[in-house]
């Protein structure tokens, strides 16, 4: 998974993409929770072509890749990928989607 520690004092940056529109929908409304900052916005090119939504979510109380997607597991949302935004800019991979792990 990841092996991230925030810098102290800043806010860390995630952005999830999706398999399908439906997810990052459902996404938005099981993350949105009181001091968390979300947002819809088309999927950045460096990162995936998947549905062509993401979401952007900015949350004190979220300081791991791995918190982001145990969070949307127990919600039932499937999503393609978590990412750190760096400030350098660039997207850092923290873990990999639960479509392809579900049984079919």
């Amino acid at each position: 998974m990841d092996d991230h520690n925030p810098t102290p004092g800043l806010t860390p940056v995630f952005l999830i993409s999706f398999p399908s529109v439906h997810h990052a929908f459902k996404c938005e409304s099981v993350m949105r929770k009181p001091g968390r900052r979300i947002q819809m916005m088309p999927v950045p090119r460096r990162v995936s072509s998947s549905c062509g939504l993401a979401v952007e979510i900015r949350a004190d109380d979220i300081v791991h890749g791995r918190d982001v997607a145990r969070e949307l597991e127990s919600g039932g949302v499937d999503y393609e990928a978590v990412f750190l935004l760096r400030q350098d800019g660039r997207y850092e991979l923290m873990s990999e989607g639960t479509e392809e792990k579900r049984p079919r």
